[in-house]
């Protein structure tokens, strides 16, 4: 057996739920300090940090060539720096900046708060499924199943 499986028959063991919400599912401090000898110490140090703490390999080759060749050091005194912020750099605007002070439109007026009508036209039931499933209900699988035979165009 994995030792995930072993883990879940413990009784003490409990499984930390984690989603797209939560920053766990995506930070990894091995993975960031990885990130930070490739940029430090280049292509071979990083290699050789992912081999010594048996870390996978996360990016390919294609990431770690672009990731060298776009890095740049951090200079917040410099003149090129300063002229960015003050949006004189030589290069184009990328489209994706908004400049709300610049736009040609006026702020739509937007509604903050609660609807003025008081009644809700939508669903009225909801059912909730839980897998393992309560007694006398169905599995979920079932459930779906039967929705998916059920349903038209």
């Amino acid at each position: 057996m994995a030792l995930s499986q072993v883990q879940c028959l413990d009784d003490n063991h409990i499984n930390l739920r984690t989603n797209e919400s939560k920053p766990e599912f995506f930070y990894s401090e091995e993975q960031r300090l990885a990130l930070e000898t490739l940029i430090h110490d280049g292509k071979d140090a990083f290699g050789d940090y992912i081999k010594t703490n048996n870390i996978r390999c996360f990016l390919s080759d294609l990431e770690l060539e672009r990731i060298l060749n776009n890095v740049e050091v951090y200079s917040p005194g410099s003149p090129d720096y300063t002229a960015e912020l003050l949006g004189e750099s030589d290069g184009e605007e990328v489209s994706l900046q908004y400049w709300p002070d610049r736009s040609d439109r006026s702020i739509p007026q937007l509604d903050i708060g609660w609807p003025d009508r008081a009644s809700y036209r939508g669903v009225t039931r909801v059912q909730v499924y839980t897998q393992p499933p309560y007694e006398g209900q169905s599995h979920i699988k079932e459930v779906v199943r039967k929705m998916i035979s059920q349903a038209q165009k």
